[in-house]
């Protein structure tokens, strides 16, 4: 087996989790990226960064854009949807609000999204939402660029560790069934002393770690 090279790794706070930057540029932010970082300044923006990878995340591999747009409409229509989801990570406030708050916000971002003319109907469903706003909170927090969110990206491997069945993460259209998975993780990860967000990184730490 080929020996793998020493990673970086950042130590979070007392819980002595590892954060494997290079898995997470390689998932979230890696070459196959189609808003992969170009020559333009918006890319130090930390908000648009977030905002591309949030969606290309929740979105790969999945239709999404209308099959008849020309590619100016094409291009102009990932440019709305970028500056769509970047507005509503600057609108964030913080992990001081509740749960439902949270939700809202996730809903918030799932009709604008879904209301631009570029977009197939019925293709932006909360699973895909949510996906796409804890995603992007995720790296403004490791960015440390916010504080840490209150909640975590939903996924199959999420879903797994959380104990609920029958839950696909990206057919999901109720925040009921979200918060049910969201409920799930948190009993898991009190029983570890861990909040969401730093178990759901031990999660992925894992899942790195197995693939070898």
């Amino acid at each position: 087996m080929t020996q793998k090279r020493a990673l970086p790794v950042k130590y979070l706070g007392s819980s002595n989790i590892l954060l494997n930057y290079d898995y997470f540029a390689m998932r979230f932010m890696g070459s196959e990226n189609e808003w992969k970082a170009s020559e333009d300044s918006s890319v130090n923006d930390p908000y648009v960064i977030a905002a591309r990878n949030g969606w290309w995340a929740s979105m790969v591999h999945r239709p999404r854009y209308e099959k008849d747009l020309s590619t100016k409409e094409y291009n102009q229509t990932k440019e709305d949807v970028c500056e769509i989801i970047r507005s509503h990570f600057i609108a964030y406030e913080g992990p001081k609000g509740c749960h439902k708050e949270h939700i809202d916000r996730i809903l918030l971002l799932q009709r604008a999204l879904q209301s631009h003319s570029g977009m197939i109907d019925g293709s932006i469903t909360f699973g895909i939402a949510q996906k796409i706003f804890n995603v992007g909170l995720k790296f403004l927090w490791l960015s440390e660029t916010i504080e840490e969110p209150i909640h975590l990206p939903v996924d199959r491997l999420i879903v797994e560790y959380s104990g609920v069945k029958d839950v696909a993460w990206s057919k999901v259209d109720h925040p009921d069934k979200y918060m049910e998975v969201i409920s799930g993780c948190k009993r898991v990860a009190d029983r570890l002393g861990l909040s969401l967000a730093q178990w759901e990184l031990l999660v992925w730490n894992l899942a790195f770690v197995e693939k070898g």
